[in-house]
């Protein structure tokens, strides 16, 4: 686990969410149906017997729709670092703390859909042990939700 090089992950993270403002069209996100980024999203996911989402704000629970909608069903729960929503159901999902969502799904890939805090947030499930590739960051503002 020494190996791992947050700034270079962050980075990573950062070329697949950040868009490019010559290229990106902001009326896409209103105009179209499904956004290019969201059906890469979904693309990406299904390759994924067990996901886990990580946030359950506002975003999250439109972000769960979307990918609900999207066809995506291996979602096997959701997870959040606030307690008071800790141990409550969304849409029919449990809410764990993050530690108890892998511990229930070790093999599961992590989408962090909060928008506040993916650096801390990519740290943590790095610390828990959650493989850097099974970490994706869903940028609500791209996906056309």
């Amino acid at each position: 686990m020494n190996d791992i090089n947050i700034e270079n992950i962050m980075n990573e993270i950062r070329e697949n969410t950040i868009c490019d403002s010559e290229s990106f069209d902001i009326s896409q996100i209103y105009s179209t149906p499904m956004t290019t980024y969201h059906k890469k999203m979904l693309g990406q996911l299904e390759e994924f017997n067990e996901l886990v989402l990580f946030g359950i704000g506002h975003y999250g629970k439109m972000i769960l729709r979307g990918l609900k909608s999207g066809g995506i069903g291996t979602i096997k729960c959701l997870c959040d670092n606030d307690p008071k929503i800790i141990g409550t159901e969304v849409d029919g999902y449990k809410v764990y703390t993050p530690e108890d969502s892998f511990e229930k799904y070790p093999e599961a890939a992590f989408i962090i859909t909060a928008i506040n805090y993916p650096v801390e947030i990519t740290a943590q499930l790095l610390k828990m042990g959650v493989r850097a590739e099974k970490i994706f960051f869903y940028n609500f503002a791209r996906s056309g939700l």
